[in-house]
């Protein structure tokens, strides 16, 4: 993906609320940009990563580390989350990877960058797997957010992603730290608690 070069910077974090606005605008603006022909699936893309919850219940993971409740509905998030590929199918470009450092702040909005792996997906992807860090560096709760600049999503499919988005969080967070990246867990546990209070949040 080429792009200009772009003159701008960072959000400053906690987020600021202008500058969050910007970046919901720019992630709603994303909404209706159709993948362009033979971008590969977002679904396809992810499906190595998005078996947290089945991980567990599989015993590829140790459960020991997790929290009484996820322990106690740990089969039935693992049947939830087998249901997110129809979820989050869709044909508009999803970034999939939206945190703060992906965003550069400039004075006509904010623009997306670092487009390692976008995919062809559902329109809304991009704004529920960017809530948890956003909340984690000060923007409202993830559920707050949702209702004031979420679009309609049909059926249950925004429980299914919440649901396969806290998974990923959690199970990653129980494994060993990668080389040279040695606050990613925490980042990914701290993300699991959110994300998790969101999902338990829609179950009300």
């Amino acid at each position: 993906l080429v792009t200009d070069a772009i003159e701008g910077h960072l959000p400053a974090l906690p987020w600021r609320p202008d500058e969050l606005r910007l970046t919901l605008d720019a992630l709603a603006g994303l909404r209706a940009v159709p993948a362009p022909p033979g971008m590969p699936s977002f679904v396809d893309q992810c499906a190595p990563i998005f078996d947290g919850w089945r991980s567990l219940v599989n015993g590829e993971r140790d459960v020991r580390g997790l929290d009484p409740w996820a322990r106690e509905h740990l089969a039935w998030l693992g049947a939830l989350e087998e249901r997110w590929p129809d979820a989050l199918a869709g044909d508009v470009i999803v970034h999939g990877d939206v945190r703060a450092d992906n965003v550069i702040i400039t004075p006509a909005g904010a623009v997306l960058v670092d487009w390692s792996g976008p995919g062809a997906g559902a329109p809304w992807a991009d704004l529920v797997l960017f809530l948890p860090s956003a909340e984690l560096a000060g923007a409202p709760a993830c559920e707050d957010v949702w209702a004031e600049h979420g679009p309609e999503v049909p059926g249950d499919a925004l429980l299914v992603a919440v649901a396969t988005m806290t998974g990923f969080f959690t199970s990653r967070s129980l494994d060993p730290a990668p080389p040279g990246l040695p606050t990613l867990r925490q980042s990914q546990a701290d993300q699991a608690v959110i994300a998790q209070r969101w999902l338990r949040a829609l179950l009300r």
